[in-house]
């Protein structure tokens, strides 16, 4: 979340701009977060792109980046095919380099990717470091 300097409040900085569209506006830090606002942005975005139901990796790539969609198309619920291309043409590196790691069993990538407590460890580890 992000708060402009007038206490307006954001889900992403990529929806500031210069401050006056306040169309993606959540709320205030004097009243809080419209849960209305923010539920309604949240289902728009939520709901399955046509453009993606055939695709193979709809399931792994960022067509749900809200903040992606909207720097590309202006919408929130359209996906750019730029950003298609590039999700396409990297997928197989990234899947080429996630078995390379898994072959040679990286402790970090294992760590991350196949512990359920990664999330929970990583947080203490880092609340941890901050304290030295």
């Amino acid at each position: 979340m992000v708060e402009k300097e007038l206490g307006t409040l954001y889900p992403c900085v990529q929806f500031v701009g210069d401050g006056t569209d306040r169309t993606y506006s959540i709320g205030h830090v004097t009243t809080g977060i419209d849960e209305s606002v923010r539920a309604r942005l949240y289902d728009i975005n939520a709901a399955e792109k046509t453009t993606c139901e055939e695709c193979a990796i709809r399931d792994r790539c960022n067509h749900f980046c809200a903040c992606l969609n909207k720097q590309s198309t202006g919408q929130i619920d359209v996906v750019s095919p730029a950003l298609c291309a590039h999700e396409r043409a990297i997928m197989p590196v990234a899947d080429a380099l996630g078995a390379r790691l898994f072959r040679k069993r990286s402790p970090l990538f294992i760590q991350k990717h196949y512990n359920e407590m990664f999330p929970l460890i990583s947080l203490v580890e880092d609340r941890t470091a901050n304290r030295a």
